[in-house]
């Protein structure tokens, strides 16, 4: 029994009880005694329960909410390669939360959780080498992480892919290559993507033009918040008939009910 083990001072029970009572089911569920047991696991040195405790105070669940502490729990886990937890380290020291911003080693950790095939840890080196923070600018070594993690079908990737491609970053210059990646991020749902389908409908790069489809593609994007499609839709919709604009505006709404 996982309890008694745990009782005993079992750290891999103390784990597997704190999951329990995070989860609930066959017990009730109890973010209070799930962290208590998340603790004494990670003070034996658990790396998936520093991972799990950092994660609940970061949250403020089951204990007070407190990142100083959340960084304290992820980077003993990180240092024993938990992905999870080198990815959520790296976050914080990006954006500065819970300890003083620090690019380079933000993207020293993204790299060890990206080297082990982590996507969300791809996306945000490649974007790292991208804008020269924490590390030398190499758009090529961008296009190595994006690639990878657009692979793996994470649309910001796939779009930021898409957007190196259109310029020529780090890759030669290719308008269908741009449109193959911008589609693919556009039908996840990638806002960004779906302007720059647009675009590139509208300008005929990579394809032939075609203002119907780019209006389309706008009016899709402006749904989902994008204020660059709003302001782009209205100018085409003046140049464009009626009954194209009509055409348009169904097939927007065709594929926002698909999804």
């Amino acid at each position: 029994m996982p309890f008694l083990a745990a009782k005993q001072g079992n750290a891999d029970a103390q784990f597997e009880m704190g999951l329990k009572y995070l989860l609930g089911g066959e017990i009730h569920q109890d973010d209070k005694i799930a962290a208590k047991w998340f603790t004494c696991s990670a003070e034996q040195g658990n790396a998936d329960a520093q991972f799990n405790l950092g994660l609940m105070y970061a949250r403020g669940q089951g204990v007070q909410k407190c990142l100083e502490t959340a960084v304290q729990w992820y980077s003993k886990s990180a240092e024993q390669h938990n992905d999870h937890a080198c990815y959520n380290l790296a976050v914080l020291y990006e954006k500065g939360r819970g300890v003083d911003q620090n690019y380079e080693a933000a993207a020293g950790w993204y790299a060890v959780a990206a080297e082990h095939g982590d996507a969300d840890a791809q996306t945000n080196l490649g974007f790292m080498y991208d804008n020269g923070l924490g590390v030398s600018q190499d758009h090529k070594e961008a296009v190595k992480w994006y690639s990878l993690a657009a692979e793996q079908g994470k649309d910001r990737a796939q779009y930021n892919l898409g957007m190196m491609y259109r310029l020529g970053l780090g890759v030669t210059q290719d308008y269908k290559s741009a449109m193959h990646w911008f589609q693919i991020s556009a039908e996840l749902g990638n806002s960004d993507a779906q302007f720059a389908l647009g675009f590139h409908y509208t300008s005929g790069f990579g394809v032939h033009e075609d203002d119907e489809l780019a209006l389309m593609w706008w009016k899709i994007a402006a749904m989902s918040g994008h204020e660059e499609a709003k302001k782009q839709q209205t100018i085409l919709e003046q140049t464009l008939s009626k009954e194209q604009a009509i055409a348009a505006q169904k097939c927007a709404d065709e594929w926002m009910m698909s999804q």
